[in-house]
């Protein structure tokens, strides 16, 4: 600890500046030893080829080291006790590693400065088409000696600070967008008088910030989630569920294959062996969230929360018709193989059936669906039908990187396979210790509260409404324009469910700085709404609602660009809200800005899964990318009279083929066959 905080002013910036630059020391001085390994140490296949090209060169009668093998030779230590070609052979063999690691470090220091060019995503003065290809056939390239995660991650830069003037002139089209011209003249006047004190001086601070931590929008965004207050099962937690079919309806089968899979992710995030996440198959994204999916606990504060992230752990907690299980999943440092995970997860299910009640801890697990304390960091469920999914909390791990995971983890099942009988492969070695049974001493108070949290839950999810909404082969022209098109169809559904525009924003994740997070993209501008209304207008023709829709689509890119790069101004007004908070200024602006309610959260996922609603009369849609079936998971509150997800539904399947039939007039318009009500 560094000492206790100033209560507000300028030296409680400055101690949170320092308090910043002393944990992100902390930080690289916990990982530059595999960092700096995975930089300098030379791969294997260049060290051969070098190794191999020096001494092919000296059997031909070419010196290609430039004198440098003849003259360490003639100084090497003991040189008058090895033969010719003993020192050779040294010498050989210690200058082809010296030239692969300068080539290695030369090839990483290169691949940090071409990702720091930001040119490919933002349209500049100096991009061409030509200068973007050529950087991108440069990044590949020089990805190659540093192809695992843990290795790019030392390469990837810090987000900018985006200027001031930028996000201001922003938020005021922002704000225009919904509320109109009367309510961007009282935002502009907000803007001025922010502008003038007390925001330079926060700029600065950010300035500055972001020379000494590794990612000042991450380091905030994480403090927010953390000082928030509200339970955590409301707007926090997020779910994943099944993609593919059910290949079994083995319960036990099911959960050891997952189990499996789950662990082998895990060891490969542990040793740094993980494949890298690469945007359009090139640029390397952040990975360091895929470390805290595993072995951590959010422990609840009095004004703060921590995550408490421990080591690999030996054993999984299995609960099953109330009971608690320790689940042994590895032998030594192996994985056990689902056949042994299969057998103790039978001899639960096995020891559960011949309980006729049910066990005073049988409700301890809602016990924290109230408080904020959230005891792991995911779980997976799977029903006695075979069916499976996932849970997660997104203050240490963003929905994004949950759904990589979890499509991994199905991938793998996939692999992974079932017998005809619906079991797992192999044989059980039968020589795993069986789960050991927690045993529970639970005062009457204790379990009287964790009664009321599980009627408490039961009723929050009583009033969570929920559509899966499935659409088929829609045909939105270039491939690259599934986001943009729904999106657009989303301000539509919207604009029609409503009958007038609200503030929305999409997900997306931030990953392509060093320690990026998820950012807000304000799906809603002028452009957009300028499409809405010609889209709800009969007398504007086919042509103009067209080009208006390709107005609209490059905002709408344009924006989500600027979110990947760390240039979102979302982000930087949040940010400006907490140094803020910390300087123990107030101003209007930052308040409407954390305040702010959100009529249409939208999420992309890999896999289909949803998050329950942020705001009272708002929606939250989460959506699957993909041009064969594109599948929306939208939620309301069931007590809101603006909310209805059937009726949000509808409109956006209309509104989805109603901009289909502008790329293609031959798509007609079906009748939306929506899943059963939940």
């Amino acid at each position: 600890m560094l000492g206790t905080w100033p209560d507000s002013g300028i030296p409680a910036l400055m101690f949170s500046l320092i308090s910043s630059a002393f944990h992100f020391l902390q930080l690289k001085l916990r990982h530059i030893k595999h960092l700096s390994l995975a930089s300098v140490t030379p791969n294997r296949l260049l060290w051969l080829a070098m190794t191999f090209l020096v001494f092919r060169a000296l059997c031909a009668g070419v010196d290609i080291t430039m004198g440098a093998l003849p003259r360490l030779c003639n100084i090497l230590p003991f040189r008058f006790w090895l033969s010719h070609r003993s020192r050779t052979l040294i010498v050989g063999v210690v200058l082809s590693t010296a030239f692969s690691m300068f080539l290695s470090l030369t090839s990483h220091l290169l691949l940090c400065l071409l990702l720091r060019w930001r040119g490919w995503s933002i349209k500049t003065s100096y991009w061409t088409p030509s200068l973007t290809l050529a950087w991108m056939s440069a990044v590949r390239v020089l990805c190659g000696p540093f192809r695992k995660a843990r290795a790019l991650q030392i390469c990837l830069p810090s987000p900018p600070v985006p200027s001031l003037q930028s996000t201001l002139s922003q938020y005021e089209s922002h704000v225009r967008a919904i509320g109109g011209a009367d309510e961007m003249k009282r935002v502009q006047n907000l803007c001025r008088t922010f502008q003038k004190k007390p925001g330079r001086t926060l700029q600065l601070f950010l300035q500055l910030k972001s020379f000494v931590c590794e990612n000042y929008v991450s380091e905030e965004i994480e403090r927010t989630l953390l000082k928030s207050r509200k339970p955590l099962l409301a707007g926090s937690t997020y779910f994943l569920g099944d993609a593919l079919p059910t290949q079994t309806a083995n319960q036990a089968a099911r959960a050891a294959n997952l189990v499996h899979a789950t662990l082998l992710f895990r060891k490969s995030v542990r040793q740094g062996d993980m494949q890298p996440v690469l945007l359009q198959g090139v640029i390397p994204t952040c990975c360091k969230q895929f470390s805290h999916l595993f072995d951590a606990c959010r422990v609840p504060g009095t004004e703060q929360d921590h995550w408490n992230i421990s080591e690999s752990s030996p054993y999984i907690v299995v609960m099953c018709s109330g009971n608690f299980y320790k689940l042994w999943t590895t032998r030594g440092d192996l994985v056990l193989p689902p056949s042994d995970l299969q057998w103790q997860i039978s001899w639960i299910l096995s020891s559960c059936s011949q309980r006729s009640t049910l066990p005073p801890e049988a409700c301890l697990a809602a016990l924290t669906t109230g408080p904020r304390w959230y005891d792991k960091s995911l779980s997976i469920i799977v029903l006695p039908t075979g069916a499976a999914g996932l849970l997660a909390e997104c203050s240490l791990v963003d929905p994004a990187v949950a759904s990589h995971f979890w499509r991994d983890v199905l991938t793998k099942e996939l692999c992974l396979g079932y017998t005809a009988a619906g079991d797992c492969q192999g044989d059980a070695t039968l020589t795993v210790t069986p789960p050991h049974l927690f045993e529970w001493n639970i005062p009457f108070e204790c379990h009287r509260r964790a009664a009321g949290s599980l009627s408490w839950a039961r009723s929050l999810a009583r009033n969570t409404e929920l559509l899966m909404l499935p659409v088929h082969d829609l045909d939105f022209g270039r491939q690259d324009a599934g986001f943009t098109n729904t999106q657009l169809a989303l301000q539509l559904a919207s604009f029609r469910d409503r009958g007038k525009f609200c503030a929305s924003a999409d997900v997306t994740p931030s990953r392509l700085c060093s320690g990026g997070r998820s950012d807000l993209v304000w799906t809603i501008s002028k452009e957009t709404c300028d499409f809405v209304l010609a889209m709800e207008n009969p007398d504007v023709p086919l042509k103009v609602r067209h080009a208006l829709m390709q107005v609209a689509g490059v905002e709408i890119q344009t924006r989500r660009h600027q979110a990947r790069v760390g240039l979102s101004p979302s982000s930087h007004l949040l940010v400006l809200a907490g140094a803020a908070k910390i300087m123990g200024a107030r101003h209007p602006l930052l308040q409407e800005v954390s305040s702010q309610d959100w009529g249409l959260l939208t999420i992309q996922l890999e896999t289909m899964g949803g998050f329950g609603p942020l705001c009272a009369d708002g929606y939250t849609v989460c959506y699957t990318p993909s041009a064969s079936l594109q599948m929306f998971c939208i939620t309301c509150s069931r007590t809101s009279p603006h909310t209805d997800s059937w009726r949000f539904g509808g409109h956006l399947f209309m509104a989805l083929h109603d901009i289909a039939a502008l790329h293609s007039p031959e798509q007609r318009k079906i009748t939306p066959s929506l899943s059963t009500r939940t």
